[in-house]
């Protein structure tokens, strides 16, 4: 199977990592690893919820030959996802081409991401393998590349250099909607710097949140004047809203407390706050999910990367906790992002579990083709 081989690599590269004498072989493992997990996305065939559609529609797309401004910017999606298409045809047709192209682009930046940014960076590509890599490399296409601007973005961020960070903005909307969010967080940061104000500001969105079930939608509808965007705006919003059983609200509690104590360690070790914004984001994005569950859950798109250092600097760190109780939360934590991430392979989708979706790998070599699979997800997609 080539997930089990591709997770003994990664494994391989987290124990040579914690071997200063093995520091000369770590630069061809994170080229091995980077491979791997390009070519695993290059040579998939029809594996993925998005990717399905995506390559029902990719023929239907310009190609630079084709191309019109007119027509692209009155279409569905965002233009710069039709110019990335458009200069992957100009190399092959084959949608292949355009897998290869996007699996180089999101986990060349990804891995440049944990590597400068994380003490572990070999642990972070793990996490990110196992919980993030076929949502960004299999589900999300679009909005992987609006978070690959963000995270090239970031830098210019912490540096506050706002004309650079604001362009990236700009490029990551160019690829989808969702990064119009990205406007508000050099102003979260304020936020995210005092405790009182961070504390307030969960309280007044689950006020919010309780009272004015259509804020959004009334929101986007006074202050667009694109039908298409208020449109896709109301799609996600009304789209898989949760219903307020015992199992979730189980499940809101527990992911509550996890983020907050995920925030209460951050706040106690440097090397951890400086995600503690990323932390306070997705804790607000549970509190509207209650509510609104897909729009929410893109917003997290952004804040996951982060996540992942987060917990790679944890896992780093536990061992120098000499404080009993503090070990026991960072083991709470832990264990708790692993059940939050780890369930999504297990919700539903339709008659099978969301797994199957990956499950069995199919490769452009046999271009099988899992009826059931594409089955019950269409019949999702059209609820």
């Amino acid at each position: 199977m080539i997930y089990i081989l591709a997770i003994i690599i990664l494994l391989t590269g987290v124990v040579l990592e914690r071997h200063a004498n093995q520091s000369k072989i770590l630069p061809i493992q994170l080229a091995i690893e980077w491979l791997i997990l390009v070519c695993i996305a290059g040579f998939r065939y029809r594996l993925g919820g998005d990717t399905l559609f995506y390559m029902d529609m990719y023929d239907s797309w310009p190609s630079l030959q084709e191309w019109n401004w007119d027509e692209v910017l009155s279409n569905r999606y965002q233009p710069l996802w039709y110019l990335f298409c458009a200069l992957c045809k100009s190399i092959s047709l084959d949608f292949t081409c355009f897998q290869f192209a996007h699996a180089i682009v999101v986990n060349t930046i990804f891995f440049r991401f944990f590597h400068k940014y994380s003490s572990r960076p070999f642990l972070a590509i793990l996490l990110y393998a196992i919980f993030f890599y076929p949502y960004y490399n299999f589900e999300v296409l679009r909005a992987a590349l609006s978070v690959c601007m963000f995270l090239l973005g970031y830098d210019y961020l912490i540096q506050r250099r706002w004309v650079a960070y604001f362009l990236f903005v700009i490029i990551a909307f160019g690829f989808h909607l969702e990064a119009a969010l990205l406007i508000l967080i050099p102003s979260m940061f304020i936020v995210n710097n005092s405790k009182t104000l961070t504390y307030i500001s969960i309280i007044i969105l689950a006020f919010i949140l309780a009272f004015t079930g259509d804020l959004i939608s009334a929101f986007f509808s006074h202050f667009t004047n694109s039908e298409r965007i208020f449109l896709a705006v109301v799609s996600y919003i009304e789209r898989d809203k949760p219903s307020l059983s015992i199992f979730n609200l189980i499940t809101f509690a527990f992911s509550f407390l996890t983020y907050v104590l995920a925030l209460s360690l951050s706040r106690k070790d440097e090397r951890l706050n400086i995600f503690s914004f990323f932390i306070l984001w997705e804790m607000i994005s549970i509190i509207f999910r209650m509510r609104y569950s897909v729009f929410f859950k893109r917003t997290m798109d952004f804040s996951h990367p982060f996540i992942i250092l987060y917990l790679s600097n944890l896992i780093a760190l536990r061992k120098e906790f000499s404080v009993s109780i503090k070990k026991t939360f960072a083991n709470i934590t832990l264990i708790g992002f692993i059940f939050l991430y780890g369930k999504t392979y297990f919700k539903p989708l339709n008659n099978i579990p969301f797994y199957r979706l990956y499950l069995p790998y199919t490769s452009i070599f046999d271009k099988e083709t899992d009826t059931e699979r594409e089955n019950n997800l269409y019949i999702y997609r059209d609820e």
